[in-house]
């Protein structure tokens, strides 16, 4: 039988679905209408939307839409209409009468559909240098342009109204191991890939075939496979196939044919040599390393270099390896070699003082000056220098920021010159979970793809970390690869065991109160011990500033002496004085927050010390990582830990992290300045969010990190940029005031860079003007040679004029709307003034948030709503108390404190300073609002105290739904966003159920990383296992599988972690190159190696850890041998092995074990004996059933349960057990 065509499918599949829904007698609206499919299936669309050439009419849906939306409500038979005809007759309209009537059936195959509008685009804005594209039924969809054609991808669907895909079958694909299939495509860096595939398919008689490469380590693998799986099932009904590409992404040699030893040497002088670094050979299967020469890695660089510079198809490079392993070689030589060819190599590097030293250590230690960083701190004649020294090619290697690189197109940098290599360094940063996350590198990945398609530029993306997490749900590789859009990237994962390294672990009981004090007094004493009784240079890491100036305190004259400093907040001169006198020896041990982290590289270090542990296993093992760079020394990662440490980790993510509240009040802004402008296009300050993220130190963070969060969870449920947002960092319109007499004599002297603006203070003889300054305009004419940072602050310090300086005070810029008539706003914000300040005259002793909640619950307002206000209130008004008569903030009326129950505050009126608020904030509102009106502009200075109060008059405004406010002019950045989907926003800023996928995973990963640094710390292991328990957590094994592979053993009594340490007297000999002879010695099992009898060998019995030799553990334990030996691929001679066989073979446990879901069983007795696996194939339910009764039955890995309960899931989920349930959305 001859196989039917993918449109013949198609359209098949179309027909059967509507018949199928009409005949339950539902209205089906199709979402995804493509004439080529339409016109073959005899289908009729209920009052035609489409033209005589098959394309949608928008002047048909617009004026039927009233009709459409008549019918729906009480439909007198099914009928088929369009996605399109839906959008527009729901545009106004609710979907409570019409939800129960109708079914959506959408194509699932693909996000991406001809454009097939009988009318032109219109261009609506600008995105990333992109220009936006809308059809004239904008309210449904969104057209993007790939190569010379137009696309449409549709909004996510109404959650209100139920949908049903098009396509369900599924075929498991095919596994190919070699790379030679016509079309290969990586779905990971091409997401549109299949797409255009299908759309060309559906268009011709092409055979629908394709390879997917996709890691199986990828986290977005299961939910990729899924849609794979349905995609082969309707390729194969079509004679197609697609099969996934499995085969080893690292490979040994590029042969780019440079002469690279030649280029080392004349750069890193005549004795060097490439170094090796310990790679994993397939770290998606095994921990199995080789060595892989720094030579063979630039090597590859630079053929990739070649073939994009050559118009030939490439990749990018993504590469982890601990520091100190020679990173900067394996880009710096490449850029060298670039330079010869005329290239250009950018850099982007996240501090300014590391490329400042990096760009300082080319040039004196390779003797190449063609080298130049640029960022903020620069003056504009230092910037424009440098870059008119890249554009005519004095300069080849340039060192970026990346707000620096984001705020301008490439040819601003390099002019009419070839791009060859851009380094993304420290690319860990890009990861939304980690502990340093930075939200400008995430956004650098969309504009280096938008450069590679706009600028004509093919160029390599290298991007290097030391540490990262391999895949699993831990993942941090797969997340920098997507986030970066790296191109089908060649990755280079290095080793993370470090055989010289030592665990020494103390674990004291620490008490019930004064916890705190205990751990600096535990710290003070390790400080002392360190710098008394050994030679050994130590780094002492603390999560907070406090905590180091108490420890410092806590030392005497002559061990301040040996003691240097290092935090972020502590002045530059002094960051220098002390890393300088660390670095040299002079000082032997650094106290320091993670500050002392990146670009740090000194060797002798032999001794890290964790006060408590701040971030996750990858950070610590990274802070660990700085110990021993000298490969003649040992190091010991020390740590005093107490299952309260895990504290410091809680307080530090409630502090960094964005909770689910403050989410949902930004999609409420967003949806409240929507309603109010009913534009797509919107224009933020960062300020306008300041009530939202209340007392965070850099707010501009903040919110752009919660947009992103928005934006990204929209595009992984619906495949839709519901939003986009982007920051505007060169936004420079600000706002003063100017004293009258001296307007016409300051506007002729700054002529074309500020204007008047029509404003009157209202005053007795309006002795003020106010003016609007273009600063990045004055920068360039007046003040170039100084930094724009500069040029802000001295405007803000009224410092920048001259002799004028002070009477030009700064403003900002207040506009006030109302969210309705003028007599009701008013009475509706009045009404809750009056409830809010009663519940806090009513409260004669100490609240909690969840109190001042109820008491809003009990007023009226939902349960979202009033958590929201509770929230918002209590961090604009609360404050810790300075002393008995006043509040660290003169601004707050309530004193908080930490009640008894860990995380939560308690608050109490202070003073009855809130009558006072009460009546401020009601004259206030008279004096602004003098007028009936529906807006209102006011300019404020923060000398006069007022734009304090106009900002919580604004906030309160919009929690009383009565208003809304926006600022302007501020030091803040602003912020553009895009409204593509304004419903799904409108619709989720209600939805008290709103979750956010990456939100809910950054706080999984906090509470895994709480699990995993108990159980590290807790239990007792010698190194070579802890490092296991590593190797396996980087190599994304789950935390449920890592702890049960490795139990450890119960801490022994507490010890003093420095006497552990090589004393003073051996310090220097021998013996320090070394454990101290107080660390035990083990024969862990060695992967590979072929054993005899007479061999020791240390394994994890049921007694613990015990060393015996082969023989005595088939003696004793031969059950505990032979999983041994099955785990770590053991060979033993043959006489151990018949006797071990002969013994363990009957054990019907260990039999059990080790053939796991082939073990063979019947399911009712008397029943078929056969392999348990086939069992579940033949009916997954019921072998689930027969699971349940029976679970000693079966060894079964964690993989194969998830496999099982997921079909069962699939088939009958009434059947899941709640407790499988749960783990199931885990592991999503």
């Amino acid at each position: 039988m001859e196989s039917m065509t993918l449109l013949d499918n198609y359209r098949q599949r179309l027909r059967s679905n509507i018949e199928q829904l009409h005949a339950s007698g539902k209205v089906v609206v199709y979402k995804g209408y493509q004439r080529e499919i339409f016109s073959g299936t005899g289908l009729d669309l209920y009052l035609n939307p489409t033209d005589a050439d098959g394309n949608i009419d928008p002047l048909s849906i617009e004026s039927n839409k009233r009709a459409v939306y008549k019918e729906l409500i009480s439909p007198a038979a099914p009928f088929l209409i369009l996605f399109e005809q839906l959008a527009f007759a729901i545009e106004n309209s609710s979907f409570d009468p019409i939800n129960e009537n109708l079914v959506i059936v959408e194509d699932n195959l693909r996000a991406l559909f001809p454009y097939a509008v009988a009318a032109p685009l219109a261009v609506d804005g600008e995105i990333d240098g992109e220009q936006v594209l809308t059809p004239p039924l904008n309210s449904y969809a969104q057209v993007i342009t790939i190569g010379e054609k137009q696309y449409t991808t549709y909004v996510s669907s109404p959650e209100q109204v139920r949908s049903q895909s098009l396509f369900s079958d599924s075929v498991e694909p095919e596994r190919v191991y070699q790379k030679d299939h016509p079309s290969l495509v990586d779905i990971e860096t091409d997401t549109t890939s299949i797409d255009l595939l299908i759309n060309e398919s559906l268009l011709t008689s092409n055979v629908p075939a394709v390879c997917v490469e996709l890691s199986q380590c990828d986290p977005m693998f299961p939910l990729l496979a899924e849609r794979l799986a349905i995609l082969n099932g309707c390729f194969q009904e079509a004679g197609g196939h697609l099969c996934f590409y499995s085969g080893q992404v690292t490979v040994q040699s590029a042969q780019s044919g440079i002469r690279l030893m030649e280029l080392l040497q004349r750069y890193w002088g005549p004795s060097a040599s490439f170094r090796p670094i310990n790679f994993y050979s397939r770290p998606e299967v095994s921990k199995a390393t080789h060595q892989v020469g720094q030579d063979v890695i630039v090597d590859h660089i630079l053929a990739q270099c070649d073939n994009a510079s050559k118009k030939r198809d490439y990749r990018d490079i993504f590469i982890t390896a601990p520091t100190g392993a020679g990173k900067s070689l394996l880009f710096q030589l490449p850029a060298f070699h670039l330079s010869e060819l005329g290239q250009v190599t950018v850099v982007v590097s996240p501090l300014i003082a590391l490329m400042k030293d990096q760009v300082q250590a080319i040039m004196r230690d390779r003797n190449y000056s063609k080298v130049a960083y640029l960022n903020s701190e620069l003056s504009l004649v230092d910037r424009e220098r440098i870059i008119e020294h890249v554009k005519q090619g004095d300069i080849d290697v340039l060192y970026l920021s990346p707000e620096l690189l984001l705020s301008y197109d490439i040819s601003h940098f390099l002019g009419e010159r070839k791009l060859g290599l851009v380094i993304i360094d420290e690319a860990h940063l890009v990861t939304t979970w980690g502990r340093d996350f930075r939200v400008d590198y995430w956004f650098l990945g969309n504009h280096l793809r938008k450069t590679r398609k706009y600028s004509g530029h093919d160029f390599v993306i290298m991007a290097c970390t030391a540490t990262a997490v391999f895949g699993g749900a831990n993942d941090m590789v797969f997340d920098c690869m997507d986030s970066l859009y790296l191109k089908s990237p060649i990755y280079f994962i290095g080793s993370v065991t470090r055989d010289d390294i030592h665990f020494v672990i103390g674990r004291e009981e620490s008490p019930e109160k004064g916890f705190d004090a205990f751990k600096i007094k535990q710290t003070t004493q390790l400080c002392k011990d360190v710098l008394a009784k050994t030679n050994l240079k130590a780094l002492v890491y603390a999560p907070y500033v406090k905590q180091i100036t108490q420890i410092q305190d806590g030392l005497d004259a002559d061990e301040k002496g040996q003691v240097s400093l290092y935090y972020g907040s502590l002045d530059m001169a002094s960051k220098n004085h002390y890393f300088d006198e660390y670095l040299d020896g002079r000082r032997r041990l650094m106290l320091a927050t993670k500050a002392f982290g990146m670009g740090i590289d000194i060797k002798d270090i032999e001794v890290v010390y964790h006060h408590a542990p701040s971030g996750q296993l990858a950070d610590y093992v990274q802070e660990i990582g700085r110990i021993a760079r000298d490969p003649s020394l040992e190091g010991y990662a020390l740590i005093n830990f107490s299952a309260r440490d895990v504290r410091y980790m809680n307080v530090l993510h409630g502090i960094s992290s964005i909770k689910p509240w403050e989410l949902r009040g930004v999609l409420d802004k967003l949806a409240k300045v929507y309603q109010r402008e009913r534009a797509k296009n919107l224009l933020f300050s960062v300020d306008d969010f300041a009530n939202i993220f209340p007392d965070v130190l850099d707010l501009g963070q903040k919110v752009m990190t919660a947009l992103m969060m928005i934006e990204r969870d929209y595009l992984i449920k619906s495949r839709f940029n519901v939003i986009i947002a982007r920051p505007k960092k060169l936004f420079t319109r600000v706002f003063a005031r100017i004293e009258r007499d001296l307007l016409s004599t300051f506007l002729r002297e700054y002529r074309a860079t500020c204007t008047e603006i029509p404003y009157q203070t209202g005053g007795p003889d309006n002795a003020y003007a106010f003016i609007e300054i273009d600063l990045d305009h004055l920068w360039r004419l007046r003040f170039r040679d100084i930094s724009f940072p500069m040029l802000k602050a001295k405007f803000y310090n009224r410092t920048l004029f001259g002799a004028q300086a002070t009477a030009v005070v700064p403003q900002l810029k207040f506009t006030f709307k109302l969210t309705g008539e003028f007599d009701h706003a008013m009475k509706q914000f009045q009404r809750f003034l009056s409830l809010v300040f009663e519940f806090f005259s009513s409260s004669n002793s100490y609240f909690k948030e969840e109190d001042l909640a109820a008491y809003l619950r009990r007023n009226g307002y939902d349960e979202a709503r009033a958590k929201s206000i509770s929230q918002r209130l209590l961090a604009m008004y609360g404050s810790h108390r300075e002393s008995s008569q006043k509040l660290y903030d003169p601004n707050a009326f309530l004193q908080r404190r930490h009640s008894a129950e860990p995380g939560v505050a308690e608050y109490t009126v202070f003073r009855n300073m809130h009558q006072a608020e009460h009546q401020q904030l009601l004259r206030l509102v008279q004096k602004i609002f003098d007028q009936a009106g529906e807006k209102y502009v006011r300019y404020a200075g923060k000398d006069e105290g007022f734009d304090g109060r106009l900002m919580r008059l604004g906030y309160l405004m919009e929690m009383a739904e009565a208003g809304l406010f926006e600022t302007v002019g501020g030091e803040a950045p602003m912020v553009f966003v895009r409204l593509n989907d304004p419903r799904k926003v409108l619709y989720d800023a209600r939805n008290p159920h709103y979750s956010n996928i990456l939100l809910a995973d950054v706080h999984r990963r906090h509470h895994v990383s709480v699990d995993i640094f108990k159980h590290f710390f807790l239990r007792d292991m010698p190194d070579e296992t802890r490092w296991n328990f590593v190797e396996d957590y980087f190599l994304g094994k789950d935390t449920e599988e890592l702890l049960e592979l490795y139990p450890g053993e119960a801490p022994g009594s507490p010890n003093d972690i420095v006497a552990l340490l090589p004393s003073s007297e051996s310090s220097g000999s021998e013996s320090n190159r070394g454990p101290a002879n107080n660390v035990p010695v083990f024969f862990p099992p060695t992967t590979g190696r072929n054993y005899t009898g007479k061999d020791l060998l240390t394994l994890q019995g049921s007694k613990g850890s015990e060393t015996k030799t082969v023989s005595q553990w088939i003696k004793d334990a031969p059950v505990d041998l032979a999983l041994a030996r099955d785990e770590n691929k053991l060979s033993l001679d043959y006489e151990s092995f018949t006797v071990l066989e002969s013994i363990v073979t009957q054990d019907a446990n260990y039999m059990k074990r080790k053939k796991g879901f082939e073990h063979k069983t019947s399911l009712v007795p008397g029943g078929i004996v056969k392999p348990a696996r086939s069992h579940f194939l033949e009916d997954p339910v019921k072998f689930y059933k027969w699971y349940c009764a029976n679970p000693t039955a079966l060894f079964l890995t964690l993989k194969d349960k998830i496999l099982i309960y997921q079909e069962v899931y699939n088939r009958n989920k009434g059947v899941l057990r709640g407790e499988h349930r749960k783990l199931l959305a885990a592991k999503k």
